[in-house]
Formats: C-alpha cells, structure tokens, sequence
C-alpha cells in the first residue's frame, strides 16, 4: 500500500521530467478546436409572426408552432456542424506513455 501511494505521488514528477515516449503532444478538444459552419439550405427569415403569445425565457423557447404557419425558416442548432479544425488529436498522457 506505501509503494502504491508513494509511486502515485511520484509519478506526476517522473512525467514532468523526461518526455512521453508515445510521440504524441497531450491535447484535449475545446470549442475553440471546432468551427461552427450553416449546413441548412433553408433561407432565414427573422421578420416571422409570432402567434403563440408567450415570451421567450427561462420557462419557455420558440419553436417553429409559435409561429405563424406557412412563414419561412429561423436557423437553429440543427442548422449547423461543427467541423474539427485544431488538426490535433486527442489525447491524455497515462503511464503507457511514458
């Protein structure tokens, strides 16, 4: 139980010192690594009328059924991907690595 402990403590240091023998760099994904890029074909149009007399909030959000029927697309979420675009790959140090 004292080795285990004692090489958990110690290992933190062993790794700072020599470099990862897995050649890769240690990189983990964040949303600055993605470009949010419009995948919908759909034309937005922001000028729609709003029939369900409810306010945007924390209890309520807009969905095309708010809006009067037969007007054109909003663009959400779903309209988007997110491209990877760092060109790193993921990944974390562990004791195989060193």
């Amino acid at each position: 139980m004292v080795f285990c402990t004692v090489y958990a403590l110690i290992l933190p240091v062993i790794t700072m010192e020599r470099p990862a023998e897995c050649g890769l760099e240690e990189h983990t994904h964040t949303e600055a690594c993605y470009e949010k890029t419009l995948c919908c074909t759909l034309d937005q149009d922001p000028g729609r009328t709003l029939t369900c007399g409810l306010e945007e909030g924390e209890d309520h959000t807009h969905t095309d059924a708010c809006y009067e029927p037969g007007t054109a697309h909003v663009h959400t979420e779903a309209c988007y991907t997110q491209t990877l675009t760092c060109g790193k790959q993921e990944h974390i140090h562990t004791a195989a690595c060193y």
